[in-house]
């Protein structure tokens, strides 16, 4: 079964000021930040015995790779969160491997590394952005419905699949975009 894909048009949008304790840095391209890649993303988008080599394959062999487009949350100096920014030749953003810990969850962590994606993909000219997930990752789903990310129709099933996941979440007119960004229609029309 394919993934749930969405779209986002960028716009102006600026880095988050997070709280005292709390940072953002970017990635150096080392093994240590490699591993720490893979430390955030082990709990749900990597099995637990990964090593760095799942860093290669998922993420500094793309297209678009630079070791600055990796970003990561640090609390209290710990690396918790991470997203990718990855930005092809054509100026297409793919959000790619959005991964936190477990003792950050629930803590509006992913509401600041969808900011942080989308900062810097208009910072480097993204024309229009894309990423997928799987519907049982609701409070991904949710997080980027909440900061603009729109259904994309790419395959039949979508509709249907989509129409689902927001009934589960309670969410009404949602707009659903073609692949290139154009409006297909509204998902879960409410009618006053």
């Amino acid at each position: 079964m394919q993934q749930l894909k969405m779209y986002w048009k960028p716009e102006p949008t600026e880095f988050p000021v997070l709280p005292e304790g709390w940072s953002i840095r970017t990635g150096n391209g080392s093994e240590v930040d490699a591993q720490t890649w893979v430390d955030c993303c082990r709990h749900g988008l990597l099995g637990l015995q990964e090593g760095i080599e799942a860093f290669e394959r998922c993420i500094a062999s793309r297209e678009g790779y630079s070791p600055d487009a990796v970003y990561f949350i640090e609390h209290d100096g710990e690396a918790v969160a991470t997203v990718t920014a990855l930005l092809d030749e054509e100026k297409t953003g793919n959000v790619h491997y959005v991964g936190t810990k477990p003792c950050v969850r629930g803590m509006g962590v992913g509401g600041w590394l969808n900011q942080i994606v989308k900062a810097d993909l208009w910072k480097r000219g993204c024309l229009r952005a894309y990423l997928t997930t799987d519907e049982f990752r609701v409070p991904a789903v949710c997080s980027y419905l909440s900061a603009g990310f729109v259904p994309v129709e790419y395959d039949v099933e979508m509709p249907e699949r989509w129409g689902g996941m927001l009934r589960f979440l309670g969410r009404t007119n949602v707009p659903m975009v073609d692949e290139a960004g154009r409006f297909v229609c509204v998902l879960n029309e409410y009618a006053e």
